[in-house]
């Protein structure tokens, strides 16, 4: 199945959830992000890190990284 794709500007990108794997480094395996479309729209996104998961700093570069592609960061 593909994903959908949702047309529009985004206002703001947000991690809502991380879903943790085992400590001690405890890994980021799946996140949850929401986009808030200009429109008041909200669209959430689950991504899956697989089993060995990312570490919060790879987790927020990600973040930095999706705001910088939608304008939001310089």
């Amino acid at each position: 199945m593909g994903r959908r794709r949702y047309v529009g500007v985004v206002s703001e990108i947000r991690i809502i959830t991380r879903e943790l794997g085992n400590p001690p480094h405890s890994p980021v395996l799946r996140a949850v992000f929401e986009f808030t479309l200009a429109s008041g729209e909200i669209i959430e996104s689950t991504e899956d890190f697989g089993p060995e998961g990312i570490i919060n700093e790879e987790l927020t570069a990600l973040l930095m990284d999706l705001r910088r592609v939608a304008g939001l960061e310089s």
